[in-house]
């Protein structure tokens, strides 16, 4: 989903790059990639949004009962299972709420909300899972087009 959604805004920019004045297609690109970014995230929370992610039984199960991954192991060699069911519930509750503020990114001065998303997007990698990185290049590299793409005149403004 997240390549096809990054494929497709590449195919618009291919498409639309006669059609606009460079300055306005770039200004057109950060809006679209973050809209698609917002898109993305808002479908991954409202996937969360059951009983199972809300009480934290599912990251624990997946994540925190045996993956061998350095965070997980580390939270399983400083808590005891009375403290580490409880610790999986706010991490996927943690979860879910970085989930909805970014799919509130397209709302967000532009280089705020590619960062909160490259942010998010590396945090993923780091404190769940490196094998996500295939799921999350692609979003990253949409996070970066509004770091690297110029504010348009207006000093990086709320787009509404």
């Amino acid at each position: 989903v997240t390549c096809f959604w990054t494929a497709a805004w590449s195919t618009w920019l291919i498409g639309s790059m006669s059609a606009h004045v460079p300055e306005r297609l770039l200004e057109l690109g950060v809006t679209l990639s973050h809209v698609v970014l917002s898109m993305v995230f808002l479908g991954a929370a409202v996937g969360k949004l059951t009983p199972g992610y809300w009480n934290g039984d599912v990251l624990h199960g997946i994540y925190f009962e045996s993956r061998n991954f350095w965070f997980f192991n580390l939270a399983r060699s400083m808590l005891g299972e009375g403290e580490l069911v409880p610790f999986a519930r706010w991490y996927s509750r943690g979860v879910l709420g970085m989930e909805l503020l970014c799919s509130l990114i397209w709302l967000m001065p532009q280089r705020v909300g590619s960062l909160v998303a490259l942010a998010t997007l590396i945090g993923i990698t780091v404190f769940s899972n490196p094998y996500l990185i295939s799921v999350v290049g692609c979003l990253m590299g949409l996070s970066l087009v509004g770091i690297l793409v110029p504010p348009p005149s207006g000093a990086d403004s709320v787009r509404v």
